[in-house]
């Protein structure tokens, strides 16, 4: 089953200025499909990390972010090594501030259940 949003014209009307899509050339506007219109738009800071947290957790990625300059929204990315760094740390950071469970919280409590 391919997850890839579709193409419609709906989603392009929600997202970017209709004239101002059309003045581009071809290979521009696949640029925009690519880097905003293929992509779920997340609508701030907070959506952003709760999204981060949610991949890192459940699937052990860590994705960047950017903010996006055609729909005003953010959207995920992978990341390379350094940012990786950073965004874990962040994502910690942010967990510890909202009583989340961190991995080494999780790893610590297993090995108290399992010392009782």
């Amino acid at each position: 089953m391919n997850n890839q949003p579709r193409r419609t014209l709906k989603r392009l009307e929600e997202r970017v200025n209709l004239v101002w899509f059309l003045s581009l050339d071809k290979e521009e506007q696949e640029r925009v499909f690519k880097s905003c219109i293929d992509k779920p738009k997340l609508k701030g800071m907070k959506e952003v990390m709760l999204k981060l947290v949610e991949k890192y957790d459940e699937e052990k990625i860590t994705l960047n972010f950017y903010p996006c300059p055609h729909c005003q929204g953010f959207h995920l990315t992978r990341a390379d090594k350094h940012r990786r760094s950073l965004i874990r740390r962040m994502i910690t950071k942010w967990k510890w501030q909202n009583d989340m469970p961190t991995r080494r919280s999780r790893k610590i409590l297993e090995q108290i259940q399992h010392e009782a």
